[in-house]
This record gives C-alpha cells, structure tokens and sequence, in this order.
C-alpha cells in the first residue's frame, strides 16, 4: 500500500488490516530513507465500528508483532488464539499494542507519549477521545486522549460503511489538521473497506467525503499484480450461490404485507423451488418459518459451520431458542450479539476458534460478527439488510476460497457455497400513536436498525446479482455493484472543534454530546452498564458496602452496551449512579446518584445487581426478573488480602471467585488530589526540579521546536508551586495544602520536616480537599513573575490536572468570594518560587481584562489561533506525563 494513499477499497479477506499495520510498521521502522521513517507518525490509531472488531485486530497485531520480535510485552496463544498479552513498557525499543474501549480501556499508554504504539479500539471510544469528549473517562482526562491521539498518529479507519457519521467527522478532523497544520507533530487517515461507496471501478472519493472543507483525492485498489497472485485469486474467485427467499409482496417501504397467507410445503434446500422463491406469489421465509429452520439444520449436518445473521437482538434470542430446541443433541447451537458483557460474550466466541464439532455448529448472530471477523463458513443465511451490510456478511462465507473451491465448481465436484437471503417481517406492523419515542416505536418498525430505503436499494441489487450475475457473490462480482454511502449526521465545523476544547460544564453541569458526529441520529447508541452489589450479599467475604464512591474500580469485561432509551425505560425512577465529575464542593463523588430516566447516550452507569435485566447466558433482556448471579466486587482472599474480582452471589454450593487484580480503589470525585498521595513524601522543590528534567527529556525526545518546548519545560517547573500557597486565618499564618497533606500522611524517616514544604505525602484521607485549586495558585504568581508573557506556558500550568482550564470558578458556588478557593491576601513564598527572592501575594484580578493585563479567556483564544486545539492539548499532556513521572 503506498505510504500517500487515504482510501483503500479492497475485497472482505484480502487482508486489508494486514497491509495497514504492517504497511504503518515496515514505514515507520524499516524503511531505506530516513524522511519517510520520520514523516511516519508513532502512533497507529485502528478505528473499528464494532467492540468484537477490536478484540479480533488486537489479536493480529499482537501476533504479528510477536512473530517480529518487537511487542512490547509478553503475549500467550493457544494455537493461534491470543490467550492474553500484558503490556511491558519497560521494553523501550519495542511497540505497544493498546486497546480502547468502553469501560475499562488501557490508560498507562497516555504515560508514554514518546513510544510507538498501536492503538485499536472503537469507533464511540475513539471518536469522541477524538472530540475531547471521550466516553466512559473523567473529564479532567478528556484532554489528554484529544491531544495524543490528534497528534503524532496515523488513523485507519476501517469498515467505514458501518461507522454513519463518524465516517465524516473523522474527514473533518483531518481536514481541520490540513488546512493549518500546527508547528510541531504530524496527523494522518487511511480510509479502508471493501464498500467505500464510489462508483463501481472510479477512483474518485465517495459522497461521504465531499464536505466543505475537503478536497480530491484519489483512492487506491488491487492492481493487475495481485489478480496474478494464486492466494489472492483464490479469495478473489471464491464460489458463493446467493439463494433469495424474499416475499414479493414487499413495498416501497421495505414493509412486507402479505394479504392472503399462502400454503407452504417443505422445500428441499438446493431444489429447483428455491430458485423460483421471491417469484409472484411467493412469501420469503422469516425467523418463524419451519423451512428456514430446517435448512439450516440440514446445512450443518457433517461438521459444517453455518452462520445465521438477524438484524435485532430480541429475533436472534427466538430463532435461538427454537434452533437449539430442535437441533437436540444434534448441532451446536450458540448466540452471539452486542447486548451482553464482554466476559459472557468472549466465553461464546473463544469457541468459534476451535474446530467445528463432527455434529457441525450453528452461530446465531447480529451485526456483531458482520465484519473485520475471520471466519470461514460453509453456509450463510442472513435477514435482508442493507447492501453494505450484505457484502459484509457474505464475506464470512467461504472467505478462504477453499470451501469449495472454484476449480472444483467448474468441474461439477462441488457446488457453490450456499447464500440465503430471507425477510426479517411476516406482518405490517402498526404505526406509533404515542408523541413521546419510546423503546416501542424501534420495535414496530421491521427494518430496525436500518433505514425503509437502505433495505429497498438492497432488494434491488439483489435483484441485479440474481438476473444479471447468475447469482454469484464472488468477491470479483461483488466490485462490479455501483453503491452509494450518504453524508450522514451532522458536519462538524471548525468552530465547533473550538468549542468542544472547552471541557468545562455547562450551566445544567453537563457537557456537549457529540453522539450525532459519531453515530446515527436515530437513537441508536449506547450507555455502558455495570451490575454491581450496592445493598450487600450474602456471601461474607465479599467486601463490597452500601458506599458507592467505595466501590471497586470498572473492568471492561463487566460493561454491557445498552441502547440508552433502553436502559431509561428499564429503570424508569430507580436508583442508578452516573460516572460523572461533580463540580460544586458539596457534591465530590464520581459517581451521581440518578434515575434511569437521566440516563444519556455514553454514560457509564451502575446498577445495583437486584434491579436486574440481564442474564449471564442471554445478555440483557430489559426484565426486573433476570438477575446477574456474578459481578465484580471485593473477595478476601485466603490470608486477608483484598483484590477485585468476579464473584458468585447466592449460588448454591462453593462460591465461585475469579480473581482478576488487586485494584481495589475506585474512581474519585473532581475535588480530590489522589495524584498528591504516593508511596513517599516528596518535597516540594524537588518535585519541581524532577518536573523541570522529566519535561526536558521529552521535549527532546520528541524534538520539539524551541519556543513551544521551552513552555513545555517552564510549566512544568512551576505547576506545583501553588501548594505551597500561605493564608492568614485569624491573625494565624496557615499553609492549608500542606495541612492537607500531613493530615493524611504518616511519620517515615523523618518526613514530615515542620517547616518543609511537600508536593507529595504517603498515605490520604478519603473525602478531604484543601479548600482551593492549587494549580490556580500556581497561575497566579506565575503571571506576577517575570515569565507572566509567556501565555502558553500559563495556560499549561493552570490545566495540568484539567480540572480547571478555560473558565476559572468559585470554590462554593453559595459563597462566591474567591477563585477557585484562591483568595484576596493568599500568597505565595520564595522559597517554593523557581524565580525571584521575595513572596508573591496573589492578585485574583489579574486574569479579569482591564487596562493593565489581559483578560484569562483572551489569551486562551489567543493560544487556539496560534496553536490549534489539537498541538495545545498534546502540549497540555507532556505535562501532565512530566508531572506524573517526577511523582
């Protein structure tokens, strides 16, 4: 792939992620020319559609690299399944392979901004990190995903017909980038799939990339060379017989609406009589029909793979259901969909990497298998679903070219690989008479999730691949189908970048949602519930309380994605809790009390385990009566120790424990300075120095320009000199930070020193602030300083814990005497000053304009014009790693 394409069309299995990853590898270590190596960025950012794609593309990467010598970490594979792989950082000459999703993602990445990595994750996860609104994250940690994953990266965007408008927000980002590239950093795209949405065999970009800010390029596809390649015309020429079993009475509006119920006699698949389905008359087969059940049980008679694709949850779970009743002792029957928790969901696919029992294996599945996932079938039945979708679920038939092979067809030694399209709907469903959407108005609507429209255009080309192609479906017909991808959602404008920079709450205490640029408008995306022990158990040695700040921290694998309108009329007026960011100094938990009806699309949400709607072997269900049995809690241990992990809850007999680490803190509240409390008690100016060299070494690392990397390095000298900050109190001179950090450290080797000032202590109190932002502080005597000019390197002192960045605030919002806890009179002493010999009383006002100093938003505005949102708030994260490593 050459190293100045940004769109790729290739065929499903032809190795498109192959070409990225290793193609972005052998640029970035291995090429002859040293320009190309360095205009390659460290960072490969894989962007997927779906949670499954990720787990399957991690798992390739790893691989590769490990083959290669050069992962960073120690992987383990059973055969060629990746069992588990641990990051070591240590390994400074070897690349990291990061994953990124809701819930629990992999944060230590941030903490190495100089090292390549590969960071794969999906599209809500990356996108909206992208947007400086990164779901499932703390706001105060929203700029730093925003600036390393917009600077130093290559992004892949990958099956692109799946990803609605987060196609188009990710042409902006880069188009925002080239219009004013910023003086440090690069930033590219690579758009990939095998539907791109052009016209059949034109290299001009789709629809879906022609917005106002983008101009032409070209895209690249297989040449002549390839179709010269044995392995590759084998996957080219791979034998698949598409079968319809479409009702004809079907209308414009993708309805089905049969009149008269016509009589059905069983059909033998393969028959001269399913050629003829889909004719005048004819009524396709649906989840409900007895023909469709048994072709598919016929089908995967002999150890055969069968894959059955349905477009809604609650029909996979029926036609489940009545394959497993039927099958016996026959088949395997297992159900994979997006509704269940990774833990529940992984223990069903792990199985799909093994081989086919001799009774053969039946795979009921929704849009969560539709893409990026290696598996070869030997037949394919899937409901009726838009074009896109189609070609993505044909690509799991016979994907090898080897089941069977198409020199065996042409030789009469084996037919082709069996393709059945039939309806999703026997009925016409009633209209919604209710004003308010609900839940209840999806699931009226057949086609749900896709669009009348999509499902009419789909019916058509099928109709063209029937008549026209004689029914083949080989990878080569496929690219002779002219399709079309719409611009979709919203178009994100450069001031709407602008103001997403802000990460502030607004007046109601929420933030902007930037669902619309990431999915589609129809309500179709996720909040991410956790069931959790909130009222106690009655297992004793599970630690968990009626404390829910005191919870245990999330792991990813306990996070199920629910649609929210789902999760809202399930718990309707119960009691959930939203990870959020309190902002006033009465409400400091992370987690806010709420009721289901608050719940927004991207929130993380726990629910206590008693509330129900899900079950362990069918993911959620929306019943009160099904009960999680195994949840993530405390488990004391043989000896006292207490770590995280799945336990049981009321199970009968020996309890079941699953360990998974000794994680046991959960997420903090806004006002808390956990970052303060370490191991040791570390003095204050040797804090500052170790910053200073921290920040040194990574401004050369990265070869920053000197201008900007010399505000990099003063920021991170003076960040914490706030903490040091002196306030008189009733004729008493008090240091209240420091107050703070004795109160919850402890005696050790000497430490605490009575007149000392510390940036760390070792041990904390939960629950307890200093009553003022130091990074405030911090500002204020740095703009008192001789240095006050150097506006980037203020604004990097005052976000360093992103806390507080654009909008400076009272500390209680019933009092508002202060800014940000700082108050009239506060002072700083020389002796935490980096610069200067005398103290340096603070002036709140200096960061109100008037006649003698600029207004605080002023210069901000300033930085963005100068710097751009992305280079800022990459600047903004070199320091906080500074920050972080001197700790």
């Amino acid at each position: 792939m050459r190293a100045t394409a940004r769109v790729a069309r290739g065929a499903d299995g032809h190795g498109k992620t192959a070409a990225a990853i290793l193609g972005w590898l052998w640029r970035r270590r291995c090429h002859p020319k040293e320009t190309v190596r360095n205009a390659t960025p460290r960072r490969l950012v894989y962007c997927l559609p779906m949670r499954v794609l990720v787990e399957q593309t991690r798992a390739c990467a790893v691989r590769w690299l490990n083959n290669l010598g050069l992962l960073a970490g120690k992987a383990t594979f059973d055969g060629d399944r990746l069992e588990g792989y641990e990051v070591d950082w240590k390994q400074q000459d070897k690349i990291a392979v990061v994953r990124l999703m809701g819930g629990e993602s992999q944060r230590d990445w941030r903490e190495y901004p100089e090292r390549e990595a590969i960071i794969i994750g999906t599209q809500d996860m990356l996108l909206s990190r992208a947007l400086n609104r990164g779901f499932a994250m703390p706001p105060q940690e929203w700029p730093i995903d925003f600036g390393f994953l917009n600077v130093d990266a290559l992004w892949v965007m990958d099956e692109v017909q799946l990803m609605g408008p987060g196609r188009t927000t990710s042409v902006q980002l880069q188009a925002f980038w080239d219009a004013a590239p910023p003086s440090h950093g690069l930033r590219q795209t690579l758009w990939m799939s095998a539907t791109l949405g052009s016209q059949a065999g034109s290299l001009q970009l789709p629809n879906w990339m022609q917005t106002p800010e983008k101009s032409q390029l070209l895209a690249c596809q297989h040449t002549n060379a390839d179709l010269q390649n044995p392995a590759f015309a084998l996957r080219w020429n791979a034998p698949k017989r598409l079968e319809l079993h479409l009702d004809s009475a079907a209308n414009n509006t993708g309805v089905t609406k049969p009149k008269v119920k016509p009589a059905r006699g069983k059909r033998k698949p393969g028959s001269k009589d399913d050629a003829q389905a889909g004719k005048p008359g004819e009524q396709g087969w649906t989840v409900e029909s007895p023909d469709l059940h048994t072709a598919i049980l016929d089908e995967a008679n002999g150890g055969r793979l069968v894959l059955v694709f349905v477009n809604q949850v609650k029909r996979a779970r029926e036609l489940h259901d009545r394959l497993r009743a039927s099958a016996g002792a026959g088949a395997e029957v297992l159900l994979v969909h997006a509704r269940m928790r990774p833990r529940d969901r992984h223990a069903v696919v792990s199985k799909l990497g093994t081989a086919t029992p001799a009774s053969g294996r039946i795979v009921v599945t929704t849009q969560v298998l539709e893409a990026g996932v290696d598996l070869d079938a030997d037949a394919l039945f899937t409901e009726l679903c838009p074009w896109p979708s189609l070609v993505q679920r044909f690509g799991r038939l016979n994907r090898s070219g080897t089941r069977p092979r198409s020199s065996d067809v042409n030789k009469g030694k084996a037919k082709p690989a069996r393709a059945v399209v039939f309806e999703f709907v026997v009925f016409e469903p009633p209209q919604p008479t209710r004003d308010k959407e609900s839940s209840a108005d999806y699931e009226v609507r057949p086609s749900w999730p896709y669009e009348p429209e999509a499902i009419d255009e789909a019916r058509k080309l099928l109709a063209q691949v029937a008549e026209a192609h004689d029914g083949s479906l080989s990878p080569k017909t496929l690219s002779t189908l002219s399709i079309s991808l719409p611009l979709e959602g919203p178009v994100l404008r450069r001031f709407d970048l602008d103001d997403l920079f802000d990460t502030d709450p607004d007046l109601s205490g929420g933030h902007t949602d930037v669902t619309p640029y990431l999915r589609a408008a129809d309500r179709d995306v996720d909040a991410y519930l956790l069931w959790r022990r909130i009222k106690g158990g009655l297992n004793v040695r599970i630690k968990g309380g009626l404390n829910v700040d005191k919870q245990v921290p999330i792991h990813r694998d306990e996070l199920c994605p629910v649609p929210f309108y789902e999760a809202q009329e399930a718990f309707a007026e119960r009691e959930v809790w939203i990870l959020t960011l309190s902002t006033g100094r009465k409400g400091r938990a992370a987690w806010r009390k709420a009721t289901g009806r608050e719940i927004r699309a991207g929130d993380t949400v726990m629910v206590n385990r008693e509330a129900g709607c899900y079950r362990e072997d069918a993911g959620w269900t929306g019943e009160a009566k099904d009960i999680p049995s195994r949840v993530v809690d405390r488990w004391e241990k043989n000896g006292g120790q207490l770590v995280r992990a799945w336990v049981e809850i009321g199970g009968a007999g020996k309890p079941f424990f699953d360990e998974i680490d000794a994680h046991i803190v959960g997420p903090r509240g806004r006002l808390e300075d956990h970052r303060c409390f370490t191991r040791q008690w570390m003095e204050l100016q040797d804090h500052l120095c170790r910053a200073r060299q921290k920040a040194s070494r990574l401004v050369a690392k990265l070869s920053l320009n000197n201008t900007v990397g010399a505000s990099v390095i003063r920021a991170a000298h003076w960040h914490d000199v706030g903490k040091a900050l002196e306030r008189d109190r009733n004729g008493t001179s008090t240091r209240p930070f420091q107050e703070y950090l004795r109160r919850g450290g402890t005696t050790v080797g000497g430490h605490p020193r009575p007149d000392a000032l510390y940036a760390k202590s070792n041990g904390r109190k939960a629950g307890e602030t200093s009553g003022f932002r130091h990074e405030m502080a911090s500002l204020l005597a740095f703009l008192q300083s001789k240095h006050a000019d150097d506006d980037l390197a203020a604004f990097l002192i005052l976000a360093h814990h992103g806390k507080v960045r654009l909008l400076p605030e009272a500390w209680d919002d019933d009092d508002p005497v202060d800014l940000c806890g700082v108050r009239k009179g506060d002072r700083i002493p020389a002796a935490a000053l980096p610069v200067g010999n005398n103290p340096i009383v603070l002036n709140t006002k200096i960061v109100l304009p008037s006649r003698q100093h600029r207004g605080w938003q002023g210069r901000v505005h300033k930085l963005l014009k100068q710097h751009g949102p992305f280079l800022l708030a990459y600047l903004e994260g070199l320091v906080r790693v500074a920050d972080w490593r001197a700790s």
